[in-house]
């Protein structure tokens, strides 16, 4: 079991990035990327895009540096490497604005779970709500950004939410369904 990183190369949106991959499972690659405060959004099927402001941290909780050859080698060699079209790993925005906004493109049991995180972590100024194949996220903006959250924590929640708090400032959640390959069905 391995976290294999390679090194900041990769420019896009004046950002230079890395990957991160795991050669054991998806879930060990989740977890690793929520100890470092990477956000979902980042996960591209097989791999996390990692910034490189965060490459330090990565070293420091255990990724091992490899050639980018070396880590798409190891991903083929577990059966872990998943190739996808761009599409398929591009986020489209279904809806911004307040939690009224998004939780009105939501059915019935994930606007519970949006309304519930809501209600444990406070008033959110700024909700979007985006799609991509297999994948739903509703991101939240916590009005209070002194009230600094608790770390990097997830748990599942019983209607399928994953609730995520890995912003690296600490107040913006993210609220991750996973879904079936199929276009989401919003209400």
């Amino acid at each position: 079991m391995t976290i294999l990183v390679d090194e900041p190369r990769w420019h896009w949106r004046d950002v230079v990035w890395s990957h991160v991959v795991s050669d054991h499972s998806v879930d060990e690659l989740h977890r690793f990327a929520r100890s470092v405060g990477l956000r979902y959004l980042s996960f591209q099927s097989d791999h996390y895009d990692l910034p490189a402001p965060l490459f330090p941290a990565a070293i420091e909780a255990g990724a091992t540096l490899v050639d980018s050859r070396v880590l798409i080698r190891r991903l083929r060699e577990t059966g872990l490497r998943r190739r996808v079209g761009h599409r398929a790993n591009t986020w489209s925005v279904i809806a911004s604005g307040g939690v009224g906004e998004v939780s009105g493109r939501l059915e019935s049991g994930r606007t519970r779970v949006l309304h519930g995180v809501v209600d444990n972590h406070g008033p959110v100024v700024d909700a979007t709500l985006l799609e991509r194949p297999g994948d739903l996220v509703a991101l939240l903006d916590l009005a209070d950004h002194r009230r600094r959250l608790a770390g990097n924590h997830a748990h599942e929640s019983g209607t399928g939410g994953l609730v995520e708090a890995i912003d690296p400032r600490g107040h913006t959640i993210e609220v991750i369904w996973h879904t079936a390959q199929a276009p989401i069905a919003l209400r």
